[in-house]
């Protein structure tokens, strides 16, 4: 199947995943895993669902790019990252409109935004594309903005605070492999560093709760936080931290938090 079909056909699933997701009522389940009880919700099961449908079919899409060819993609299977993140965003934000009308303009801008990523993941397999740099520097900017996204969600609607600590750990240490894949930092080589970042991202989350701070201004201060400490990361992975770099970086990230949190207050 060419992969213009490929595409095609992922969005069509996923968009009449989240579509339907607003219409079926599935039974809840209470599980207990190591000791912890929990309540699986129908809407958790089916999102879970719909986010793995959306990153199998973004691989499967990839996967037939000609410079990858029946290959394994190794190191370089990270492109599903924000397509997902964007499926999780709509499905969020989905389940809180109501109304027909509204729920059919969220579905179709989902899917237009959904085709546009794996379309600019594809594009940037391929080192001769023209536009390469435009599209890598618009991914990084969808990748800060889609944290702010999650962020805000989880600060919304996670009431409980170990959940949405993990939840930030996850979501922090997904867009920082993203983010540094694209920087010659192969996932390899950059899966200790993600999974710090996201525990410290985690830790720095519930920090935050404790003080009163909207939810916009909680999800900025993270995205600052992921900003400094990816870059940090790339830079000593490619061997190019210094003393100054690291001032530079700590100094303009500390007055971007203190310019946050001061206008929260």
């Amino acid at each position: 199947m060419p992969s213009r079909e490929r595409v095609g056909v992922v969005v069509a699933l996923v968009a009449v995943g989240l579509f339907c997701s607003s219409a079926l009522a599935l039974p809840a389940r209470s599980l207990d895993l190591y000791g912890l009880s929990f309540t699986l919700t129908g809407r958790i099961l089916l999102g879970l669902v719909l986010l793995g449908l959306t990153g199998t079919g973004v691989e499967h899409v990839l996967l037939g790019h000609p410079r990858i060819g029946s290959r394994k993609r190794g190191d370089e299977s990270v492109g599903w990252v924000l397509p997902v993140s964007a499926i999780a965003v709509a499905y969020t934000f989905l389940s809180q409109s109501s109304g027909l009308q509204v729920r059919v303009m969220a579905v179709l801008a989902a899917g237009a935004a959904l085709s546009l990523l794996v379309i600019a993941e594809y594009v940037i397999l391929d080192s001769s594309e023209r536009w390469l740099s435009v599209v890598q520097f618009s991914l990084h900017l969808v990748a800060y903005l889609l944290g702010v996204l999650l962020y805000r969600a989880i600060a919304m609607y996670v009431s409980s605070a170990p959940v949405a600590m993990m939840a930030v750990a996850a979501v922090s240490a997904m867009l920082g492999l993203r983010l540094l894949s694209a920087q010659q930092c192969p996932p390899s080589r950059t899966w200790p560093y993600v999974l710090g970042q996201g525990a410290l991202l985690g830790i720095g989350s519930s920090l935050l709760n404790r003080w009163e701070v909207s939810p916009l201004s909680h999800s900025l201060v993270l995205t600052v936080l992921l900003y400094v400490l990816t870059g940090v990361v790339r830079q000593f992975l490619l061997g190019k931290l210094t003393r100054q770099i690291a001032l530079e970086y700590g100094l303009a990230g500390g007055l971007v938090l203190l310019l946050l949190l001061s206008y929260a207050r």
